[in-house]
């Protein structure tokens, strides 16, 4: 660089994992307050050039009125952003896999979440069969835990006096309104509603995907013994829904 040179640095716009940066580069110009070009540099990045934000869940938000005596629970659903990516990354990477496991704890713990929330959630990640499968496993689930939340003092009633059930936890009858799931479940049965339907989940298939009974089929170096047990323990599963 020549002596009364000027460092000048301006931004190039990059792409990183899918999300546009900006990266300062630097050069020198012969004239002071002058590009490499010989032009005036341009005007630094705006807000409207910054990288996008990943997006968050944020299904219940609690705001407390004025004077601080109640608190109120806002439900917003989840974003088509944060489903996508889910959807995408169950795709790619199957639901096995620790970069989707991950992703979906992460996602589903940033925030408090109710039962609507949940069933949105992972009708996206299911088909129709699969739902079912994964509705009765989690109705399952909540019904073993029911007993000890009802002792809690902190999940048994709530302010209104309504004591919790099992329709509850789950959103149904009386209780599918988003806004009454906000309101009205205790936040601590709300976090077990979430960790009962994630469990379901991951747990409902241990062999994969559901698929028809016509379609089961066996495999070219399965056992007889084995393709019998695995078919078995599908129709178990699959009784749970239609007894």
């Amino acid at each position: 660089m020549l002596p009364g040179e000027k460092r000048t640095a301006w931004y190039t716009p990059q792409v990183l994992f899918g999300q546009p940066i900006l990266r300062p580069q630097v050069s020198s110009s012969s004239r002071r307050g002058l590009g490499p070009d010989g032009a005036r540099p341009g005007p630094e990045p705006t807000e409207a050039q910054q990288p996008t934000p990943v997006p968050s869940v944020s299904p219940v938000v609690y705001k407390g009125s004025r004077g601080g005596h109640n608190v109120h629970a806002i439900h917003h659903p989840f974003s088509q952003a944060t489903i996508r990516d889910l959807c995408k990354a169950h795709r790619d990477y199957r639901r096995d896999s620790p970069y989707f496991r991950g992703l979906l704890h992460s996602d589903l713990e940033a925030a408090v979440v109710i039962p609507a929330d949940l069933r949105q959630l992972f009708s996206c990640l299911m088909d129709s069969t699969e739902f079912k499968l994964w509705e009765a496993a989690w109705r399952q689930l909540l019904r073993e835990a029911l007993p000890g939340l009802i002792v809690d003092p902190e999940t048994g009633i709530d302010e209104n006096g309504n004591a919790l059930t099992l329709e509850r936890l789950m959103g149904e009858g009386r209780w599918t309104d988003p806004s009454d799931q906000a309101s009205s479940i205790p936040i601590k049965a709300l976090a077990v509603t979430r960790e009962h339907a994630v469990t379901a989940f991951f747990s409902m298939v241990p062999d994969g995907l559901v698929v028809p009974y016509y379609k089961i089929t066996q495999g070219a170096k399965e056992s007889f013994t084995k393709f019998v047990k695995r078919l078995t323990r599908l129709s178990r599963l699959r009784c749970q829904i239609w007894p």
